[in-house]
C-alpha cells in the first residue's frame, strides 16, 4: 500500500509490509494507539501513541519489528494503555527515568561535594580506590533509584576472601547512599542492615615469643627502609600511613625529651600529636638518615625517585612474617600490641589516647575494657581452680551428721 492503513499486527501482517520510500503507519485495528511506523529507509518500529489531557499525543517506542514479535509488542502497547486509562503518562516516565542519576553520577557528586571537602587526601585516594576496583564494575550504570540489597551482596561477594576490603566497600557504599537520601534521589539506604565481616587480623596482640621472632626477622629483612619503618611500627604504636608518610621535619632528637610531633593535618583525628622516642629509636633513624641510599631532605622513606614518600610496606612484611614463622596479624598489629600491652599494664583510657592519637576517647576504652575483661578472667579462672580441687577432696569423718530414718 502507498499510505498508512489499519490491520490487525499479527506476524504475518507484519511481515507483509513494505517500505515505499515515505513515512507511513500501519495502525492496530484492536487497541487504540498500537501502531508500526515504517521509514523512507525501510526501518519499522512497534510505536504506541496516546493522547494527554492538554491535547498532546506524544508517542512510546516499543522496539524493532526484528526483535519483538508482535505479540510481544501488542503487550507492552496494552501495558501503556491501561497505565493512561489510569492517569499514566508513560512518555514523562521515560523521559524522567533516561534522566535519573546512574550510580556513576551519584559518585562523581559524592566526591565532588562531600568527599573531597570532608576527608584528607589519603582517605580520598582509597575511596577512588574502592569504587573504581569493586563497586563500580557492578553497580556503575546503574540508576540509583534501582540498586537492591542483592546488588549491593554482590558486590561483596565477588571479594572473596578480602574481608577488611569489603567492609570499607561496604562503608562506601553506605555514605554513598546516605548521601543520595539526604539529596532526595531514593527514599532509603540498602546497605542499612548489612552485616560486616569480623577482622580478626586488626585485633591481633603479639606475644612476647612472637615479637622476639619477627625482631629477629626484621634485623635480617634485605631492604634498610623496611627494617627502620617496621621498628619505628614496633616501638611507637603509630598507625602503617604515619610511619610511611613521615618527615624529617618531625623529629626533635634532643636528648632530654625525643619526640615524633606529627602535624594535625596529616594525622586521622585532624589534631596534632606527638609520639614518645627513647634513645634506641633516636640511633636507629640517626643511622638511617646517614646511610639511606635515597638522600631526601623531606621524607624519611622516600620513594625511589625521590618525588615523595613510599606508600606500601605490605611486600617486606609478608617476607618477615614468613621468615619469623608468624601466621596471623596484620601491620596494624603493631599498633594494636603497644596499645593492648599498655592497658594490660594498667594504663587508663585518657593514657591509651594520649599515646595512641585517638579522636574518640571510646577506641581507647576498649584497650582498658579489654585488659579489665581479661584480668577479670584470670581471677575467675583461678578462683574457679580452688573451687574445683574444694570439691575433689574428701570430707572429715568427724564432721559428717548421719540423717536419721
Amino acid at each position: 500500500m502507498a499510505g498508512s492503513y489499519t490491520v490487525r499486527l499479527s506476524a504475518r501482517t507484519v511481515n507483509a509490509i513494505r517500505p515505499n520510500g515515505t513515512d507511513f503507519d500501519v495502525r492496530d485495528s484492536d487497541l487504540r494507539g498500537f501502531h508500526v511506523r515504517v521509514t523512507k529507509r525501510g526501518e519499522a518500529v512497534y510505536r504506541f501513541q496516546y493522547r494527554r489531557a492538554d491535547g498532546t499525543r506524544p508517542v512510546v517506542t516499543l522496539g524493532k519489528t526484528s526483535e519483538l514479535t508482535a505479540d510481544q509488542a501488542r503487550k507492552l502497547a496494552n501495558d501503556h494503555f491501561v497505565a493512561v486509562s489510569g492517569g499514566a503518562d508513560p512518555r514523562k516516565a521515560r523521559l524522567d527515568w533516561a534522566a535519573a542519576p546512574t550510580m556513576d553520577d551519584l559518585w562523581e557528586r559524592y566526591e565532588r561535594d562531600r568527599l573531597k571537602i570532608k576527608n584528607r587526601p589519603r582517605t580520598v585516594a582509597e575511596y577512588r580506590r574502592n569504587w573504581n576496583s569493586h563497586a563500580k564494575p557492578h553497580l556503575g550504570r546503574m540508576k540509583v533509584s534501582e540498586v537492591m540489597r542483592r546488588d549491593i551482596n554482590t558486590v561483596i561477594g565477588a571479594m572473596g576472601a578480602k574481608r577488611t576490603t569489603a567492609n570499607r566497600v561496604t562503608a562506601l557504599l553506605s555514605v554513598m547512599f546516605s548521601f543520595a537520601v539526604e539529596n532526595e534521589l531514593r527514599a532509603d539506604n540498602p546497605v542499612a542492615g548489612i552485616r560486616k565481616y569480623r577482622e580478626n587480623a586488626r585485633d591481633v596482640a603479639f606475644t612476647d615469643d612472637e615479637l622476639a621472632r619477627i625482631a629477629g626477622a626484621i634485623g635480617k629483612e634485605r631492604e634498610v627502609w623496611a627494617r627502620t619503618a617496621l621498628t619505628l611500627l614496633m616501638v611507637t604504636g603509630a598507625r602503617v600511613g604515619e610511619v610511611l608518610a613521615a618527615e624529617w621535619s618531625e623529629f626533635d632528637f634532643n636528648e632530654d625529651s625525643p619526640a615524633w610531633r606529627i602535624p594535625a593535618a596529616r594525622m586521622k583525628g585532624g589534631k596534632p600529636h606527638t609520639y614518645t622516642l627513647d634513645p634506641d629509636t633516636v640511633a636507629l633513624l640517626s643511622v638511617w638518615r646517614h646511610d639511606a641510599p635515597f638522600i631526601s631532605t623531606r621524607w624519611v622513606f622516600p620513594n625511589a625517585k625521590g618525588s615523595g614518600p613510599k606508600d606500601k610496606l605490605q611486600k617486606p612484611w609478608a617476607r618477615i612474617k614468613e621468615a619469623a614463622g608468624v601466621t596471623r596479624g596484620v601491620l596494624h598489629s603493631f599498633r594494636h600490641t603497644f596499645l593492648t600491652r599498655m592497658a594490660e599494664a594498667g594504663a587508663s583510657a585518657i593514657d591509651i589516647r594520649n599515646t595512641g592519637g585517638h579522636a574518640d576517647i571510646a577506641t581507647s576504652m576498649k584497650y582498658v575494657h579489654a585488659a579489665e575483661n581479661a584480668r577479670l578472667r584470670e581471677l575467675q579462672d583461678a578462683n574457679r581452680k580452688g573451687i574445683r580441687e574444694a570439691m575433689k577432696g574428701k570430707p572429715k569423718t568427724d564432721n559428717v551428721v548421719a540423717l536419721k530414718g
